[in-house]
C-alpha cells in the first residue's frame, strides 16, 4: 500500500482493491487477531478444538456427540456379531428361509395350544399316535367336527374299515381283503378279516368278545367232492359234525333198510327213498322233497339194516322180516315190507311193501308202500304157484304166476355223489314147485332186489348192500329153503363247497 494514511481519513483503495472489495474478502477485528488466523466466508479448513455454546444446523453437538462416541471404528451393521448382540438372525442361520418368509399365524398353534407348535395337532393333518401321550381328557361330542354323519359305514381317513350294526358274514368279501376291520356298534365286538376266500370269509375277534365268523365246515362219513358240490357218504350210522357261523342248504338221500323175503313165495319190499335232490325224484313217484338248513352242531346219521329172510323151512309158513328204518335230521326212511310167507297171507306194509303169498293157493295181495317213498308189493298168482314180489321205490312188484314168482319193482337213480345210481329195487317172488313144475326164476329189481332162482329147490337173493333192495323169496318143493335179507340202507349228504 503506498503511501501514509492519516486519521480519520477516508480509504477508497487499498493496493489495487476497493474498500467494498476489501470488506468482502479480509476478516475483521472480530473474527480474529490477524487475517491470517481467521477463515474466509466460504471455504477454507477448520483445524483444532471448536468449543459453542449453541447448536450446528439445530443439532446439540455435546449430547450426539456422546451417541457418536459409542461407535466402533468400521462399524458394520451387517457382521454376525453385532447381528447376535442385537438379537437378530442371520439368513444364513435360518434354514428354513422360504418358510420363515412365507410364515401365516393361520397354519401355526397358538400360544394357548400349546408353549411349542409339537405340542399341539395342526388342523387338517393325518393323526400322529407319536403326538399323543398319558390320559385323554374327557371329549365333548359338541365340540367335536368332521365325525362320519350318524350311519356312516366308515370313518374318516381309513378305508379297510366297516362300521355296522351287525357282525360281518362269511360271504361279506370286502374288496380291500385281509386285514379289513369289522365294528359291530351293538355288541362293541371288533373283528379282523384273515381269510377273504369269496364266500368262504373268515373273521377273528379281536375284541372282547368271543366267538369268531367262520365259514361252514362239516365232517363225518366218506367224505368226497363231485363238481360244485362236497359229499358225505354214511353207509353205517354215524354223525356229521357242522361247525362255522353261517348255516348251508344241503340236499339229502335217505334210503331204509329192504325188507327179507319169505322162505316161500313173496319177496321183500325196498327200503323207503326219501331225496330231496333238485331236478330228481323222491320214492313213490313223488318229486323231490326241500332241502335242510345246516348250523353249526352235530346231526346223527342212521343207517337202517336189511330185513332177514324168513327160513330155513320146508313146510313152515314164515314170513320174511321187515327192514329197519334210516334217518337223518328230521327226515326218517320207513323199512321196506317182508314178504309174505303164510297161507293166502299179504305182504308187510313199508317203505316198499312186500310180496304176498301163494302158499296153498291163498293168493295174497301186496302190502302198501308209504307215500313218497315207494310203491306196494305184488299180489300172489293164486294158482298154488309163484308169489308177488316186493315192490320198489318207482315201480310196483310184479305179480306171480304159475311160472315164476313176481318181478321186483324197479328203484329210483340218483346222481347225488356225482354218479348215477339206482337203489331200493323190490325182490322177486319164489315159486311152488309141487303143481307146475320147476320155476323159470324171477329177476330182483333195478337197483338192489334180490333174484329168485330157477329149479326146483333153492334159496331165495339178498338184497344189496347199501341200496336198500329187498330180499326175494325161495322156490321150493320139497327142500329145505330161505329167504333172502334185505340189502342195508344209506344216508347221503352234498351240499356246495
Amino acid at each position: 500500500m503506498g503511501g501514509y494514511i492519516g486519521k480519520g481519513k477516508s480509504v477508497t483503495q487499498v493496493d489495487g482493491y476497493s474498500r467494498a472489495e476489501a470488506d468482502a474478502e479480509f476478516a475483521t477485528a472480530a473474527q480474529g487477531t490477524t487475517a491470517d488466523a481467521a477463515l474466509p466466508k466460504a471455504g477454507g479448513a477448520l483445524t483444532g478444538a471448536v468449543t459453542t455454546n449453541s447448536t450446528f444446523d439445530g443439532r446439540n453437538v455435546s449430547v450426539d456427540g456422546t451417541k457418536l462416541d459409542g461407535i466402533e471404528t468400521a462399524a458394520d451393521v451387517t457382521d454376525t456379531t453385532n447381528v447376535t448382540a442385537a438379537g437378530a438372525l442371520m439368513d444364513s442361520e435360518v434354514t428354513n428361509l422360504a418358510q420363515v418368509k412365507a410364515f401365516s399365524s393361520a397354519d401355526y398353534a397358538t400360544a394357548a395350544q400349546g408353549t411349542k407348535a409339537d405340542s399341539a395337532l395342526q388342523a387338517a393333518s393325518t393323526l400322529d399316535a407319536t403326538k399323543l401321550s398319558g390320559a385323554l381328557p374327557a371329549i365333548s361330542g359338541a365340540s367335536l367336527t368332521n365325525l362320519p354323519a350318524s350311519g356312516a359305514t366308515s370313518l374318516n381317513g381309513l378305508s379297510d374299515v366297516t362300521v355296522s350294526t351287525a357282525d360281518p358274514a362269511v360271504n361279506t368279501n370286502p374288496t380291500s381283503g385281509v386285514g379289513h376291520v369289522w365294528i359291530n356298534t351293538t355288541s362293541g365286538e371288533f373283528y379282523t378279516l384273515t381269510d377273504a376266500t369269496a364266500g368262504n370269509n373268515v373273521w377273528i375277534n379281536t375284541g372282547s368278545g368271543s366267538g369268531n365268523v367262520t365259514p361252514f365246515a362239516a365232517t363225518g362219513g366218506t367224505k368226497t367232492t363231485s363238481g360244485s358240490y362236497t359229499i358225505h357218504t354214511f353207509t353205517s350210522s354215524g354223525t356229521l359234525t357242522v361247525t362255522g357261523t353261517s348255516s348251508k342248504s344241503v340236499e339229502y338221500l335217505v334210503i331204509a333198510g329192504g325188507g327179507g323175503g319169505a322162505a316161500l313165495s313173496g319177496g321183500g319190499g325196498a327200503g323207503g327213498y326219501r331225496s330231496s335232490v333238485s331236478g330228481e325224484s323222491s320214492g313213490g313217484g313223488s318229486s323231490a322233497e326241500s332241502t335242510l338248513t345246516l348250523s353249526a352242531g352235530s346231526y346223527t346219521a342212521t343207517v337202517g339194516g336189511g330185513g332177514s329172510g324168513a327160513g330155513p323151512a320146508i313146510h313152515t309158513q314164515t314170513t320174511g322180516s321187515d327192514g329197519n328204518s334210516s334217518a337223518f335230521s328230521s327226515i326218517t326212511s320207513s323199512g321196506g315190507g317182508g314178504g309174505s310167507g303164510t297161507s293166502g297171507g299179504s305182504g308187510r306194509p313199508g317203505g316198499s311193501g312186500g310180496g304176498g303169498s301163494d302158499w296153498a293157493g291163498g293168493g295174497g295181495s301186496g302190502g302198501s308202500g308209504t307215500s313218497g317213498q315207494g310203491r306196494n308189493g305184488g299180489s300172489a298168482s293164486g294158482s298154488d304157484a309163484g308169489g308177488g314180489a316186493g315192490g320198489g321205490a318207482s315201480v310196483t312188484g310184479g305179480n306171480g304166476t304159475t311160472s315164476r314168482g313176481g318181478l321186483g319193482g324197479d328203484g329210483v337213480s340218483s346222481a347225488i355223489n356225482g354218479t348215477a345210481t339206482t337203489r331200493a329195487g323190490g325182490g322177486a317172488g319164489g315159486k311152488y314147485t309141487g303143481v307146475y313144475g320147476s320155476s323159470s326164476g324171477a329177476s330182483g329189481g333195478a337197483g338192489g332186489g334180490g333174484s329168485a332162482p330157477s329149479g326146483t329147490d333153492a334159496s331165495g337173493g339178498s338184497g344189496s348192500t347199501n341200496t336198500g333192495g329187498g330180499g326175494a323169496a325161495g322156490t321150493r318143493h320139497n327142500g329145505s329153503v330161505s329167504g333172502g335179507s334185505g340189502g342195508s340202507g344209506i344216508v347221503i349228504i352234498r351240499y356246495l363247497t
